[in-house]
Parts: structure tokens; C-alpha cells; sequence
């Protein structure tokens, strides 16, 4: 993957995520508003603070694209932690031989990097987060921040973790359900306060209030659809969470759905107002966003088959 983004001449791409998020982390460490810059193809990021945040190293390592690789050796090692060896390496292969993965990888894309963190850490977090000592519950509630701040859809899915969190509080356990209460209160107020710390960080940089008005990345992230279909698919994973069976892949389900239905319908509706040309030729419509359900829809389709048999060592025939 890195030799691949290596001998790709970026400026050449007539795809700007690279750029956009680029432009982004620049713009942020020289202490200007990253929302208003321009790329090399004249759009602007869409990216949240938290994704701006965790392209810092990379991009101090001059190359954006370690970002996708650093996201896969994440993604692998949370499958290898809770997959048996059979299913993480069906998982692995399934995302190594896909195009898209390989797509995103050649155009330098952000994108399919920042679900496989987000679906890593639906897959690693602990089904009761109550449970936890302070140190870890710090921990995660950070790190949920920081992935619920990259986008839209990664908000809906760690807000529907946090739902879980909250329905998971009717069950009994051996700890006092005050000590419960008081544990998700506080993993919930670090990461609020870390969205805010987070917000007030690169959003303080804008010149002044119309900057911001103007130029945020909530309006390009939701241009596609409609305010009240927007709402709908905003809601959606905290439906599924009551319709879909609880287990082990409840979330990795959800996710797999929610991702994928607003950009079907996304898909749907453009190519509806403009027609299959523009929609896919001239691009009115990036069809990458398909991309985003990949990480969750590989793990389910490893998931549903069935354990292989250990087969038992035969006892060698002995001479009559």
C-alpha cells in the first residue's frame, strides 16, 4: 500500500480526498480555519476535527497515505483479537481482494480508513463499559470522542454504542446501579467535553462568526438528501438497535445498515435529479461512499459462516 501511494503522482487525481484532508491538517497547524482553504481541484474538506486530528502523525511524516495503512494494521489486529484465525484471515482476504479497497488506497482516500477505525473499535470495546476502572473508561470515552468527530455516519454509530450502553443498564450485574449510573455519566461528560475541546479548537481559528457560517463541513456532508430524510437516517441505527438481535455483531449489523441505506438513497435521489450521465460520469455523485460500509459488511459476511471442524488426529493402523 505505501509503495502504491508512493509512485502515484497525487496532483494527477482527479479525486481530492487526499488534498482535502491535506489542506485540512495544514492549514490547522499553521493556526488557520481549515473550512474556507481550497484543494487541488478547488473543493473543500468536509473533514471533522477529530479526523484532522488523527491525520496529524501522518502528515508529519509527509505522506497522508500511511493513514489507510496504519487504519488496515488497526482493523487487522482487532479482527485477529476477536475472530478466530480461520475467520480473520477470510476477513483480511475479502478486504485485500476487494477493488474498492485497493481504489481507495491508489487515490489516497480517507475515507474507508475512518470506518475501519470506527468498525475496530465497535469490535473491541467491552459490551458493558460501566464495568471499567476509571484509566480505561477515560480511554475510551476519548477515543469515541475523537471517532464520533470525523463524520456524520461515525457519530451515528458511536452514539448508537453509547445507547447500548445506556438500554445495557436494566441488566444486573454484581455492581450497585448507582456505581453503574455514575461510571456512564462520567464516560459521557469526558466525551462531550472532548468533542468540545475539540470543536473550540479548530473551529476558534475562523477569522470571525460569518467564516464559519459560510464554510463548515456539516453542509457538505449532508447535501445529498433532503433536511428530513437526513433526520431519518440520523435516527436510523438507534431504531435498529432495538430490532436487530443483541450479540456479539449487534453493532457491526447496525452499522453495515446504516451506512449503507442513506447512501443508497443518497445514490438514488441524485440520479433521479440529474440522470446516469452526470450522476456517474461527470460525477455529480462520488460513489465512493459506498466504501464506508465495506469494513462492516466483510465482517459479517465472515461472521455468518459456519466454524470449520477441528478434525481429529487418526490413530496409526498397528501391525496385526
Amino acid at each position: 500500500m505505501t509503495a502504491l501511494t508512493n509512485a502515484v503522482n497525487w496532483n494527477t487525481l482527479n479525486v481530492d480526498r487526499w488534498s482535502a484532508f491535506d489542506v485540512a491538517i495544514k492549514s490547522v497547524l499553521n493556526q488557520q480555519y481549515p473550512y474556507d482553504k481550497i484543494d487541488h481541484l478547488g473543493g473543500r474538506t468536509s473533514n471533522f476535527p477529530g479526523l484532522i486530528l488523527l491525520g496529524i502523525p501522518v502528515f508529519l511524516l509527509h505522506n497522508i497515505g500511511l493513514f489507510t495503512a496504519f487504519s488496515v494494521v488497526i482493523f487487522g489486529a482487532s479482527i485477529l483479537k476477536t475472530n478466530s484465525s480461520e475467520k480473520a484471515l477470510l476477513i483480511l482476504l475479502l478486504l485485500f481482494g476487494s477493488i474498492s479497497f485497493w481504489w481507495e488506497s491508489y487515490v489516497v482516500s480517507d475515507l474507508m480508513a475512518n470506518f475501519l477505525l470506527v468498525a475496530s473499535f465497535l469490535l473491541l470495546t467491552p459490551p458493558d463499559l460501566t464495568r471499567l476502572k476509571f484509566a480505561p473508561l477515560l480511554g475510551i470515552s476519548v477515543l469515541a470522542a475523537i471517532l464520533a468527530y470525523t463524520r456524520i455516519p461515525a457519530a451515528m454509530l458511536i452514539g448508537t454504542y453509547f445507547a447500548q450502553q445506556i438500554l445495557e443498564l436494566r441488566n444486573k450485574t454484581e455492581l450497585p446501579f448507582k456505581t453503574r449510573i455514575y461510571n456512564l455519566l462520567i464516560s459521557l461528560t469526558v466525551l462531550v467535553a472532548t468533542i468540545a475541546v475539540l470543536t473550540y479548537w479548530v473551529f476558534s481559528l475562523a477569522p470571525n462568526r460569518q467564516t464559519i457560517e459560510t464554510y463548515h463541513p456539516f453542509s457538505l456532508q449532508s447535501s445529498y438528501l433532503p433536511l428530513s430524510v437526513n433526520i431519518l437516517c440520523g435516527l436510523l441505527p438507534f431504531i435498529l438497535l432495538f430490532l436487530v438481535k443483541k450479540g456479539k455483531l449487534q453493532l457491526i449489523k447496525i452499522g453495515s445498515i446504516s451506512l449503507a441505506v442513506p447512501v443508497f438513497l443518497s445514490f438514488s435521489y441524485t440520479l433521479r435529479e440529474y440522470g446516469w450521465n452526470a450522476c456517474i460520469y461527470d460525477s455529480k455523485f462520488d460513489i465512493s461512499y459506498f466504501n464506508m460500509a465495506l469494513p462492516f459488511v466483510i465482517v459479517l459476511i465472515a461472521s455468518s459462516l459456519p466454524n470449520t471442524p477441528r478434525s481429529e488426529p487418526q490413530p496409526h493402523p498397528t501391525a496385526e
